[in-house]
């Protein structure tokens, strides 16, 4: 009885979600080889944008700018404030829109999406931070620089 729907809208959530996954295990793959690129992810996913906020502040510029608009062109201009209400109604709702789906299609990933792939790096930066203590155990700590190695000091000073 675990039958998917065929209602085109599940459809495209399912496409969505499966795009966002192989996009993750993808990032996942990239940064198990470069741990040390794993902070400035963990940054850039900080800043991402999850689809209800965009949803958020693409309805706030249509509304702004339709107000404006109105104001300025002409009262045809008041459309478009109700359409982004519309859809921002839509949205609180039923849970989806078509505005929802096509900021899925641009890109923009759920909340819970950007928060898995923050979990999933943070383990394999917990995973390698364990390694590293590992090998400081196992090997003792590490000597300071020898002279030689040392920089050379400014003769200026």
């Amino acid at each position: 009885m675990n039958q998917e729907s065929p209602h085109p809208v599940f459809a495209a959530e399912r496409a969505a979600r499966r795009a966002a996954a192989q996009v993750q295990d993808r990032n996942l793959a990239y940064y198990a080889a470069r741990p040390q690129e794993i902070e400035t992810r963990l940054a850039e996913l900080d800043s991402e944008m999850d689809v209800e906020r965009a949803m958020d502040v693409y309805g706030l510029r249509a509304a702004v700018m339709g107000g404006a608009l109105s104001v300025l062109r002409g009262r045809s201009w008041v459309l478009l404030p109700l359409a982004a209400a519309a859809m921002l109604g839509l949205q609180a709702a039923t849970g989806d829109s078509g505005f929802r789906r096509l900021l899925r299609r641009w890109g923009y990933r759920t909340a819970q999406e950007i928060a898995a792939e923050e979990d999933a790096l943070m383990a394999l930066l917990d995973d390698k931070t364990r390694a590293d203590d590992d090998a400081t155990k196992r090997d003792g700590p590490r000597p300071p620089l020898a002279d030689a190695q040392r920089p050379a000091s400014n003769p200026l000073i």
